[in-house]
């Protein structure tokens, strides 16, 4: 799957968002309450971070951090698109995604283990 690219810079993405999580790896995604509907499960992985005032601060310690929201939510709630694209294999497959940043606002994130840094 190609996603095609946005407009921004990463360092606009950051500056978006302002303050909140830089996600680059997730793992262990699986629908929920049902095959039919866009509710997903994910942990957050490696290679992420904290964001405050536009720019990268503390990375996350993996597997602290659960994202569980809906494709919807996240497809309604882009606030930015970055220009480059960075290809991504699925875990446990053999499909390639090739797509650009994302800067969402409301994502739903819970703390599932102690520490985050």
């Amino acid at each position: 799957m190609v996603v095609a690219g946005g407009n921004a810079s990463q360092k606009e993405l950051f500056e978006t968002i302002q303050n909140g999580l830089y996600v680059d790896k997730i793992w262990y995604t699986y629908p929920v309450n049902g095959s039919m509907v866009s509710d997903f499960s994910s942990t957050i992985r490696g290679n992420s971070f904290v964001i405050r005032n536009g720019k990268l601060q503390r990375p996350l310690l993996p597997n602290t951090l659960r994202i569980s929201d809906s494709l919807d939510n996240l497809f309604n709630n882009i606030l930015a698109i970055g220009k480059e694209q960075k290809q991504g294999i699925e875990w446990g497959g053999n499909s390639v995604i090739i797509s650009p940043e994302l800067a969402v606002k409301g994502v739903k994130v819970q703390r599932i283990a102690k520490g985050l840094y």
